[in-house]
């Protein structure tokens, strides 16, 4: 976690982290997540529609479904006391 941290702070810090980065830090209670890009369940349109899940790639379904799921629910995971930074 030290090692993360230089090296995010070396990248210009939280503001320049990338979406997957930012998910991560919200999780952990380190960021909010209306810091993370957003990317609401509604943006899982339904077939009909011209642009949906079901015409993108599978790489890009892999991405936007669970980013979507975790800015739905927000889930944090709080660490222990002793590997917070002071």
């Amino acid at each position: 976690m030290v090692r993360a941290r230089a090296a995010i702070r070396a990248a210009g810090g939280a503001e320049q982290v990338n979406s997957f980065t930012r998910y991560y830090l919200a999780l952990l209670g380190v960021i909010a997540y209306d810091h993370a890009r957003r990317s609401p369940p509604r943006s899982c349109y339904p077939e009909w529609c011209p642009f949906n899940i079901h015409e993108m790639s599978a790489w890009s379904r892999t991405i936007l479904v669970p980013l979507s799921l975790l800015w739905a629910f927000r889930p944090q995971h709080h660490l222990p006391e002793e590997t917070q930074h002071p």
